[in-house]
């Protein structure tokens, strides 16, 4: 399984209905229109997966992960502040030794963790 295929797969998962969960993918940094125009998207090291928990409304970022993929300083950063603003940050990572079904599993599992863990404090 590849990140992009985790990502899709969480997508749909976390919008399922009755999930608590609305997500929607983001981009980050910036791009260059056809016409010249920069346009700046979402903070670098903000996640992909990007929403809101309910009933509470809190922001939850997910940051997915191919198997090699490095988690860079400028998002653990954006992870770090985000919780120091009350926002949930997960990462996830797909692990080749996981079928799909699993990955995304495990993927969803580190999420709801989190969830129950902020719902705790």
């Amino acid at each position: 399984m590849r990140e992009a295929e985790l990502q899709a797969h969480l997508l749909r998962t976390l919008n399922a209905p009755g999930s608590g969960t609305r997500v929607w993918r983001q981009n980050a940094g910036h791009v260059e229109t056809i016409d010249g125009y920069h346009m700046e998207l979402a903070p670098e090291g903000a996640g992909d997966l990007v929403g809101l928990v309910e009933p509470e409304g809190w922001h939850i970022e997910v940051e997915c992960k191919g198997a090699r993929t490095r988690h860079r300083p400028k998002q653990v950063a954006w992870g770090k502040m985000l919780k120091r603003k009350g926002g949930l940050y997960v990462v996830v990572r797909v692990d080749k030794k996981r079928t799909k079904e699993e990955n995304v599993a495990a993927a969803m599992a580190a999420v709801h963790k989190a969830i129950e863990q902020k719902r705790a404090n």
